[in-house]
């Protein structure tokens, strides 16, 4: 029997949404390049070249595309040559996109080295540190016995504007790692490493505050050794519950965005008389020599003074978790491509992933902010370029 549709009466409606691939699209365009010769005076005439990348079949678009996947994605450069081969019919070895890569870093230089000085003198006066390992795998002859050579990261506080910068260095001595740092008038948050402390030594106008985080998680380490019955009958239990009272206020000054006077006026109220508790627990809790407990509170006894260094200066954190969060992105791109090839890639391979971290933590599309750096680099002021310019235009931005 035929139903006449018009005469049905609608008595529900669904939708649902579906998710279809269409594969990328990489455009080959054909330039022609006509050169004039003038018969009268012989002279010759051509254009010259606006390209970012003259004579090269790369573009600024093609090298953001390259530089996100890479770099942001972490697929290597072996599985991006196959993709681009299989996928997108274009046969580009790897070693030709670390060339690309090197021209890349060396264009957009200007804007990493402003983004380094802009940290050293920012006007909170806090620069978070930590450091990683990276393996090279072709080392010059004198230094083939070296292991690791080390990626710094170095970021703005959580009172700053964003600002994420990783330095790569042959190795972890100080006197190299930082010497960007000597003339910085500011505060250094960061773990226990001895580099720190000797830093602090050499350039006055450095202090440091080291991490609660770190402190308490020698703690957590021994109550996770007991069982759940025994912990609370523990000088351990005790100091990390007090520890665990200073970061609830410290949360809740950030989720209320308060300003520095009344964090420090807080912090003054709130804060001491858990500091007071937890010096007595530290320094006249007597432990069990030679014991974990014993090697956890000289731990602390020995950065005391320098846990401390916060109550002076509201826009310091009591963690170095900051820092830590920064590196993650780099450690896991590491497990992936797991060492550099030379010295030189890894400078260039660690400025890249401080303007595309830069560009992630400023909520910019990466690839579409690449591409445009690239684009204006030659034409526009280096601090119409940074990742954190508010003269950036708006289709660049996520959020």
């Amino acid at each position: 029997m035929d139903t006449d549709i018009q005469a049905l009466t609608l008595i529900s409606e669904k939708a649902r949404y579906v998710v279809e691939v269409i594969p990328s699209t990489i455009q080959v365009t054909k330039i022609i390049k006509r050169t004039y010769k003038c018969p009268k005076t012989n002279t010759f005439y051509y254009p010259l070249s606006q390209a970012v990348f003259p004579g090269s079949i790369l573009t600024p678009s093609f090298a953001a595309y390259i530089a996100y996947h890479k770099y942001e994605l972490g697929i290597p450069f072996h599985h991006l040559e196959r993709h681009l081969s299989h996928t997108l019919k274009l046969d580009i070895s790897k070693q030709l996109m670390s060339v690309w890569m090197k021209q890349v870093a060396h264009q957009l230089h200007p804007i990493f080295t402003k983004m380094k000085d802009d940290l050293k003198h920012n006007q909170a006066k806090v620069i978070h540190a930590d450091e990683t390992t990276l393996v090279i795998s072709k080392q010059p002859d004198e230094q083939k016995n070296r292991k690791h050579s080390y990626v710094y990261v170095y970021a703005s506080s959580f009172y700053d504007r964003p600002i994420q910068i990783y330095d790569f260095h042959e190795s972890r001595s100080i006197d190299q790692t930082a010497a960007w740092l000597k003339d910085y008038q500011g505060y250094l948050v960061c773990d226990d490493f001895k580099g720190y402390t000797k830093l602090a030594k050499k350039y006055p106008n450095i202090k440091l505050q080291r991490c609660f985080a770190h402190a308490r998680r020698k703690f957590m380490e021994l109550l996770k050794a007991l069982p759940e019955t025994k912990r609370k009958d523990t000088a351990s239990y005790r100091i990390v519950a007090l520890i665990n009272q200073l970061f609830h206020f410290e949360a809740h000054y950030k989720k209320q965005k308060m300003i520095a006077s009344k964090i420090k006026q807080l912090r003054q109220k709130e804060h001491t008389p858990i500091l007071n508790q937890l010096k007595v627990l530290i320094f006249e809790t007597v432990p069990t020599p030679n014991s974990a407990f014993e090697t956890a509170l000289n731990y602390v006894k020995n950065i005391w003074n320098e846990l401390l260094t916060y109550l002076e200066h509201p826009y310091l954190e009591i963690s170095n978790n900051l820092a830590e969060r920064a590196v993650k992105p780099f450690v896991i791109n590491r497990k992936v491509f797991m060492t550099s090839s030379s010295y030189a890639g890894a400078i260039y391979t660690t400025q890249l992933f401080s303007i595309i971290r830069t560009a992630v933590i400023n909520f910019l599309d990466v690839e579409k902010y690449f591409a445009y750096a690239l684009e204006n680099i030659n034409h526009f002021p280096v601090e119409d370029l940074l990742p954190y310019s508010e003269k950036l235009p708006k289709y660049l931005r996520l959020k």
